[in-house]
Parts: structure tokens; sequence; C-alpha cells
């Protein structure tokens, strides 16, 4: 990942920012989107090993954004509009 933030830090014109959400985000979002209540066996342990990838991928995720001091967002439950309104605050982007 750092290899991949190294090549916008500096790039003219161009912005990067990381989003990210708790865990508990994650959990509810994936669990509801796959039906997980219904689900039984195999197919809640797919659900459960993708979930336990996200929250790993995410941690390390959030590890190299704080490292090379690169933008973030915390995802919530919020509206799309008003995580759009966020990014473009925190880019520094007129509305």
């Amino acid at each position: 990942m750092a290899r991949v933030c190294r090549g916008w830090i500096g790039c003219r014109g161009c912005e990067a920012l990381w989003l990210s959400a708790s865990d508990d985000l994650f959990q509810a979002r994936i669990h509801a989107s796959s039906g997980y209540d219904a689900l039984k066996g195999d197919e809640r342990t797919l659900v459960d090993k993708f979930l336990e990838r996200t929250i790993v991928y995410n941690e390390r995720m959030l590890q190299a954004v704080s490292r090379l001091g690169l933008a973030r967002v915390e995802v919530d439950a919020t509206e799309f509009d008003a995580l759009i309104h966020t990014c473009m605050d925190v880019i520094g982007v007129s509305r």
C-alpha cells in the first residue's frame, strides 16, 4: 500500500483521500448485505472469513495512512451526500 500512496503524493492536480469505518460498521453492512442471519454452516463461515479479512485490511490501511500522513475520513452511517461534503472539505474542494 505504501508504494501506491507514494505514487499519489506530490502529483499535481491529484488528491487522495482514504475512507475508513469502524469494525462494527463493517460487520453491520456485511451481515446485512449477505443475509447473514439466514445463512448456515459453510455460507456463514465464508462471510465470517470475509469480514475478518476486511477488518485486517482496514487496520493495516489505517496504519499506513497514519504513517504517511495522508488524509482520511471515518465513514459512519451518515447520508451519502453528507459524506461527499465531508470528503470535499478534507481535500479542500469548494462546493
